[in-house]
């Protein structure tokens, strides 16, 4: 175990121009990654997570896929299925379907959203939560999308998960991961998966996905599956995907390594004297050993104070560091009261007003 301290600055900046969006984008150079939160619009079917390279698209879709096949299936000890979400449960015309977003300001498309789906099991009612988020400084190579697959139940339960994502593209499994690559080769999705004991395989168009039961601890949320995805591209299929199989082992950690990502959010992205402007930190652990100690900082930006009581504190020990007067140094402190599991993250958010 180890203890892991962060200082996040959250600086607001002018807004972007560009229509709302509910959806998880990142961009790179040649390739750009979009998670699609609602892949079902005005009766359209829409990609759940598409890669755009040139004139190529590609990745999980669900247009070709028979509206009743599995898509996720929670698994009991002994491998039978106990319940399945079907293409129609994910699209939002089956089980009850809730969307849950971080809020990015007008005009920005979010660093995070989760798709939460409400389910019964002779145990008890749980959530199948399907989440993204973007990770690292926007135009970065640095920059990833993770996809996780989490439960949240109301009772202990001891459960596996199964996941079969269709596929438009052609894909094969590698040490660590997946890559799904475009018609001509020249484009990939690089995705390393976890946790290390994931079985992968592919299965004519789709790809599979399965973990091993383990115990969801009464209302908690326990990530079972996640996936760190990076876009790659060369004028060479080769090279394209030499860069997937690098870009997979980049995103690998040892065993019972945690390894931590902070993306932070505002609601508003410019503001004028007296306004208010509310702020998200999302600290995620997306190595394979839990973070223990983890300590998340967030110095106040002169010319702004802190809105006292604003700050969520459920989980944290919160505090804040020197005064609200006109130019006095504010930092805010939260240190998580328990460890942050692999695959776990956690949100605390506040307000800032600027003077």
């Amino acid at each position: 175990m180890k203890r892991l301290a962060l200082l996040v600055l959250l600086i607001a900046v002018g807004a972007i121009a560009g229509p709302k969006s509910r959806d998880v984008r990142v961009k790179y150079r040649d390739v750009a990654l979009a998670f699609v939160s609602q892949p079902l619009a005005d009766g359209k079917v829409l990609p759940l997570i598409e890669a755009t390279s040139g004139n190529e698209r590609f990745g999980i879709h669900f247009a070709k896929t028979d509206a009743t096949s599995p898509v996720i299936e929670l698994l009991a000890e002994n491998g039978s299925v106990m319940k399945t979400l079907s293409v129609n449960d994910i699209l939002g015309k089956g089980s009850a379907r809730e969307l849950e977003v971080v809020p990015a300001g007008e005009g920005v498309e979010p660093r995070r959203v989760a798709c939460i789906y409400s389910v019964r099991l002779s145990q008890g009612d749980v959530q199948v939560i399907l989440k993204a988020i973007a990770t690292g400084n926007e135009s970065s190579d640095e920059q990833r999308l993770v996809v996780t697959f989490a439960l949240k139940s109301e009772k202990d339960v001891n459960v596996a998960m199964r996941v079969k994502l269709p596929i438009v593209g052609s894909a094969e499994t590698t040490s660590g991961g997946i890559i799904l690559a475009s018609k001509s080769g020249t484009a990939a999705l690089a995705a390393a998966t976890f946790p290390q004991t994931t079985k992968l395989s592919v299965e004519k168009d789709r790809i599979a996905l399965a973990c091993d039961a383990q115990t969801i601890t009464a209302a908690r949320e326990t990530a079972l599956l996640w996936l760190v995805i990076k876009g790659v591209a060369s004028s060479s299929p080769t090279h394209a995907k030499s860069q997937a199989l690098a870009a997979i082992q980049e995103s690998v950690v040892g065993a019972n390594e945690p390894r931590l990502v902070v993306v932070n959010t505002a609601d508003k992205q410019k503001l004028a004297q007296a306004d208010t402007a509310a702020y998200t930190i999302i600290c995620a652990n997306i190595g394979t050993g839990e973070a223990t100690g983890v300590v998340l900082g967030n110095p106040v930006p002169r010319g702004a104070r802190y809105l006292a009581g604003s700050a969520t504190t459920t989980g944290t020990t919160f505090n804040v560091d020197g005064d609200a007067q006109p130019n006095s140094a504010q930092n805010l402190k939260w240190v998580l009261t328990n460890p942050l599991l692999p695959g776990e993250e956690r949100l605390v958010s506040f307000k800032l007003v600027l003077q």
